[in-house]
This record gives structure tokens, sequence and C-alpha cells, in this order.
């Protein structure tokens, strides 16, 4: 049995990377690509599979999408981990939008 895990970001959390600095750019991504073993990631109300990350200042929408198991041979299964990355902003503008 195989674990993988596949990371997409969406247009606007994209956007805002690419406005970042690059310190703030690699802080960011090396926070997501940890998901979602984080501590500092908290279950938002009102969705299923909605969660934020923490990071300083710095807020990341997320959803854990359900894992997806192919088998293959009958005998090997590979798990795909899906971590869609909605949006990222700072911590005063972002509160107001999600």
């Amino acid at each position: 049995m195989k674990n993988c895990k596949r990371i997409e970001i969406k247009k606007a959390a994209r956007k805002f990377l690419n406005s970042c600095s690059y310190k703030n750019r690699v802080r960011l991504m090396t926070k997501i690509y940890e998901l979602p073993d984080s501590t500092q990631t908290k279950k938002m109300e009102r969705y299923d599979n909605r969660y934020r990350l923490r990071v300083g200042d710095f807020r990341v929408l997320y959803e854990l999408n359900k894992e997806i198991t192919i088998v293959e041979n009958e005998t090997v299964e590979t798990i795909i981990l899906v971590i869609l990355i909605l949006d990222i902003g700072n911590r005063e503008t972002f509160i107001n939008r999600s």
C-alpha cells in the first residue's frame, strides 16, 4: 500500500503567493507542504472538510478531500490525499472575506 499527497492551489491563492516576498512565500509553502499534520490547523464551522492554517499573520484556507483508493491488480492500494488550497491572505483582511 502506498500513501500519496497531492496539493492543488487555486488561482486566488497562487496570486497572493506571487505577490508575497520570497521569505514569506517560502514560509507559507513550507507550512502548506506539512499539511495535514500541522498543529496550527483549525476546522472551520459550518463546513465538513474546510480548515484554516495559521502561519504568523497569514491564513491559509484549504479543503481536505476524501482519500481516493485505487486498486491495482487486486493487491496494491494507492491512497491519495488531495489538499486543495482555496485562498491565502493577511489575517485582518482574510477574516472578513471567509
